[in-house]
C-alpha cells in the first residue's frame, strides 16, 4: 500500500488497491471488466464499485495433469504427491472467499477431473449472463474443448478468452493445467 501512495502522490491520481482473491485468468477477468466500464466512461468510483462487485462474482477452477511440480516447489509434501500419483488422484481446487487455494474436491484421472470442473464452473455460471476464460498449460486442444463445450451448453455465454498460464504459474504447475473461470455478468 505504501507503493501505492507513493505512486498517487507521484502521479497525481487517484489509485485504489483491489486484491481480486484469485490467480491468473481469474484476477485477469476483473481487470478485463475494469478497463471496459473504464472506456464506458464510467466515474472512478463507479469502477472501483463495479470491480468489487465482478471480483465477488469471479471463480476459477484449476486441475493438474500432475502434482510433481507442486511436490518439486515445496507446495505439497512428497507423500501426498505419491499418493496422488499412485491412486490418479486430480484435485480440482479453487480460491475461497479470502483469495486462499483451497481443494474442492477430487476426481480419478485426466477425463473425469475436466468434467468435474467444467460442472463445476458451469454450475457457478448457472442462471446468469456470464463470461468464460480458459488458461492452459500446453493443452491447447483440451482447453479449445472445453470452450467448445461452454459455447454449445444453454448457459448465457457472452464472451470467451483462452490463453497459456503465465511462466509464474506454470512453473509450480508444470504441463497439463487447465483453469476455467467464470464471470457472472455485472452492470
Amino acid at each position: 500500500n505504501n507503493m501505492i501512495r507513493l505512486a498517487s502522490e507521484e502521479a497525481y491520481c487517484p489509485m485504489v488497491v483491489l486484491d481480486t482473491k484469485n490467480i491468473g485468468i481469474g484476477s485477469g477477468m476483473s481487470v478485463i471488466a475494469a478497463a471496459r466500464w473504464v472506456a464506458e466512461g464510467k466515474s472512478f468510483d463507479e469502477v472501483i464499485d463495479l470491480t468489487k462487485k465482478a471480483i465477488e462474482n469471479t471463480k476459477i477452477y484449476f486441475v493438474l495433469s500432475t502434482l510433481e511440480y507442486l511436490q518439486k516447489g515445496g507446495r505439497i509434501g512428497k507423500v501426498t504427491a505419491l499418493l496422488g500419483s499412485t491412486f490418479d488422484l486430480k484435485p480440482i481446487i479453487t480460491c475461497n472467499d479470502e483469495g486462499i487455494y483451497t481443494t474442492v474436491t477430487k476426481a480419478r484421472g485426466r477425463k473425469q477431473s475436466l468434467r468435474k470442473t467444467v460442472d463445476l464452473a458451469k454450475a457457478w455460471g448457472n442462471q446468469a449472463k456470464i463470461h468464460v476464460a480458459v488458461a492452459h498449460g500446453s493443452a491447447l486442444d483440451e482447453a479449445n474443448e472445453i470452450i467448445e463445450g461452454f459455447k454449445a451448453s444453454e448457459l448465457d455465454v457472452q464472451e470467451v478468452y483462452l490463453g497459456p498460464v503465465s511462466p509464474a504459474l506454470g512453473v509450480h504447475t508444470g504441463p497439463g493445467l487447465i483453469g476455467v473461470c467464470v464471470q457472472r455478468i455485472v452492470e
